[in-house]
């Protein structure tokens, strides 16, 4: 923004230059003094005109694209999860299990203070080690194991999962 302004500044500037040099040098002529004037004028007020509107679309394009982008992030869930559970996609059920175990191990790694890595490491070589760690078989077991955590027509596993992250993270 302070860009814009030293640039609205600095044409203010020019413009008073040239208004002060159109009118010395053409002080004997009052017809074309008023003319030079009007299109100097309109010449500097279309520059300062489109500084302005660079300053306001400026602003407004940085706004859309991040909404646009999380909004697409969120559409692109959406479709995931129902191809996952109303229609019983085996690839969107995996995908959408990935996606919450990635939940699931963030809300660990912050909640036990250690790293996501070590986690997930865990869950391969020592899957009894995140077990007691976590204190939820089910949980830990589902971790610990590859398979769709999502069946066909069913909340229930999304849920349960949802909801122990939300646990975790408060």
């Amino acid at each position: 923004m302070k860009k814009q302004i030293r640039t609205l500044l600095e044409i203010g500037g020019v413009y008073l230059a040239v208004s002060i040099a159109l009118d010395f040098f053409l002080k004997g002529y009052p017809v074309l003094t008023w003319s030079a004037l009007a299109i100097a004028f309109l010449i500097f007020a279309v520059m300062m005109i489109g500084v302005v509107l660079e300053l306001g679309a400026g602003a407004s394009l940085r706004r859309v694209p991040h909404i646009a982008a999380h909004e697409d992030e969120l559409m692109r869930l959406e479709r995931l999860s129902e191809k996952a559970i109303d229609d019983g996609n085996l690839d969107a059920g995996l995908l959408l299990s990935n996606r919450l175990r990635s939940v699931v191990f963030a809300a660990a790694a912050h909640r036990f203070d250690t790293s996501e890595v070590l986690l997930r490491d865990m869950a391969e070589r020592e899957p009894n080690l995140l077990r007691d760690q976590i204190g939820d078989s089910e949980l830990a077991g589902a971790l610990a194991s590859n398979k769709s955590l999502v069946n066909r027509g069913t909340l229930r596993n999304l849920e349960y999962y949802l909801a122990k992250t939300e646990e975790w993270s408060n």
